[in-house]
């Protein structure tokens, strides 16, 4: 008898993360990566602007000397 006591207070638990650690770490990596994407595209785009902006102030300098 003690055998399947023991059986049953084990249960399904197999010791690893709950269905909610689970699910919070998913949507944890995706915003994640999102903000990662968006903050990667932000800065690309910032110096591509930055640097065609400057292009044009040497360029309109150079014609206007």
């Amino acid at each position: 008898m003690p055998v399947s006591q023991v059986v049953e207070q084990g249960g399904d638990d197999d010791g690893g993360l709950s269905q909610g650690a689970k699910i919070g770490i998913g949507v944890g990596v995706g915003v994640g990566g999102a903000a990662l994407l968006s903050g990667l595209a932000y800065v690309f785009l910032a110096k591509k602007k930055k640097g065609a902006s400057k292009a044009v102030g040497v360029s309109g300098g150079a014609n206007n000397a």
